[in-house]
């Protein structure tokens, strides 16, 4: 199953819907934060956390100041210098997300003409399509990493997680 799955994905990037009708809970999963589709081209971490943090400060500020999120959304379309999106926050402390996904605005998505709200990395798209047990043994190879929220986002959108991921379930299959 996982081997057929690949070959469908034919190492490209797809763009589907990921939060309607492609949803998928791998982004932020049981500790895990991914921010890796929320720009390109990342500069390092420090220059990532430094946007990321500028990014809290102005969202923070503006809603202290009672103005309409689309407001501040709408200050740029474009990233960052170190590749993040403008949009891009700490929810929590070093827990990266976007205040305009629809699970924090009653379901209306704000990112709509603001970000590729339909692109699904290799690693979700094949999560997607797994079973529970396919699933949670993912889940189980991520957590064993213990990787922060930098390191498991640049692994994820690099795609290097889910190929040793593949890689290790395709050499335990072949020794069974």
């Amino acid at each position: 199953m996982i081997g057929s799955a690949v070959k469908k994905y034919l190492n490209v990037r797809i763009y589907m819907h990921s939060c309607n009708t492609h949803p998928t809970d791998l982004c932020h999963n049981s500790g895990l934060h991914c921010f890796g589709c929320c720009g390109n081209s990342f500069t390092g971490r420090q220059a990532v956390e430094m946007g990321i943090t500028t990014n809290t400060v102005s969202y923070h500020n503006h809603i202290k100041a009672k103005k309409p999120i689309k407001v501040w959304r709408d200050r740029s379309k474009y990233i960052r210098t170190c590749g993040v999106c403008f949009n891009l926050v700490f929810l929590e402390k070093k827990v990266p997300g976007c205040p305009l996904h629809p699970k924090l605005n009653r379901g209306v998505d704000l990112r709509e003409q603001y970000c590729e709200i339909d692109h699904l990395c290799k690693a979700a798209y094949l999560y997607n399509g797994w079973n529970d047990k396919q699933r949670k043994k993912f889940i189980k190879f991520l957590k064993k990493k213990n990787l922060d929220w930098y390191s498991y986002s640049i692994k994820m959108d690099d795609d290097s997680l889910i190929a040793e991921f593949l890689a290790s379930s395709t050499l335990k299959q072949q020794l069974q």
